[in-house]
């Protein structure tokens, strides 16, 4: 007598209780997140303030509140609205004002404005950075541009023509490593692979990544992307939550509502809403959870990423 013993072919998900460790910060609507060393800098367009908090002990310090308190009248002057990120710059914080198309220069160290920008060019800044040639690039995300800029706040010109021309739409942030720019355009629902110049040189769209496992899930509204060295990229999708890719573009897992879904095994988290950035500090994950007003910070997710893969 034989017996022929039928196995599934779909792969049995472990729905065992397995939360993982984290911190929730409650506070604020926050959109942009930035690392220097142990600290975390957070703005919120919604509340208008940049909070600093220290990834070690959680401890938090109000850097920034343009509705009231610091240099109030200064900041009336000058209409500082709706603080979308803070990017450091050579020691120096550089602050997008969203609605009010600003971006100041601020001296931290010393509690000192040094100068801010204002141009035509800039629509709606989402986001500062320093270029590979040494000079600022503000990503103006209402005008679907990039702009450039020297460090003494010269206006140097624009890339909008060669963004249209290569169909990049609504550029929300822009990452670099030593060979790209990865331009995260909300609109077109990818994000662009470009040279220096911003000619696209290739793109990580629904076309590109591997969905095999996770058929249902693709970019309906990229906002932001971080890397793990080249292991790890996470999308953070404002309908899909934390999507997680290898460096094959294979989705390798999503963060999304309640759950961390692998391919077999699930794990519990805080519930994800709106998530609009997401950094890495060492190997715990910090993600800006804009709809419920929290920061989340997941512990030991990249050894938990490579336990189950």
């Amino acid at each position: 007598f034989l017996m022929t013993i039928l196995f599934p072919l779909n792969f049995s998900i472990s729905k065992e209780n397995n939360s993982v460790k984290h911190k929730i910060i409650d506070l604020y609507k926050f959109y942009g997140l930035t690392i220097k060393d142990n600290l975390v800098y957070a703005s919120s367009v919604t509340a208008n303030v940049l909070v600093k908090i220290n990834l070690i002990n959680y401890k938090k310090s109000f850097l920034y509140d343009f509705d009231v308190g610091w240099k109030k009248s200064y900041a009336k002057k000058e209409n500082f609205k709706s603080l979308h990120s803070a990017d450091i710059i050579n020691d120096n914080l550089f602050l997008t004002f969203y609605h009010t198309n600003k971006v100041i220069k601020y001296d931290e160290k010393n509690s000192q404005v040094i100068n801010f920008i204002k141009n035509t060019e800039l629509e709606g800044p989402s986001q500062s950075i320093l270029s590979r040639d040494k000079n600022y690039l503000i990503v103006s995300e209402y005008h679907g541009n990039i702009s450039k800029f020297s460090l003494d706040g010269k206006y140097l010109g624009s890339f909008k023509k060669i963004l249209e021309q290569n169909n990049i739409q609504q550029p929300h942030m822009i990452r670099f490593d030593e060979k790209y720019y990865y331009v995260v355009d909300t609109k077109s629902k990818a994000i662009f692979i470009c040279d220096e110049n911003f000619n696209v040189i290739s793109k990580i769209s629904d076309d590109e990544i591997d969905n095999t496992i996770f058929k249902n899930v693709s970019f309906q509204a990229p906002v932001a992307i971080s890397f793990y060295g080249e292991k790890f990229i996470f999308v953070a999708d404002l309908t899909n939550g934390i999507i997680v890719l290898d460096k094959k573009l294979k989705i390798i897992c999503q963060l999304n509502g309640t759950e961390i879904k692998f391919k077999k095994k699930i794990f519990n988290i805080p519930k994800i809403g709106n998530a609009y950035d997401v950094v890495l500090h060492k190997d715990n994950l910090v993600i800006a959870n804009t709809s419920e007003k929290n920061l989340i910070i997941l512990n030991n997710f990249i050894q938990i990423i490579e336990e189950n893969i």
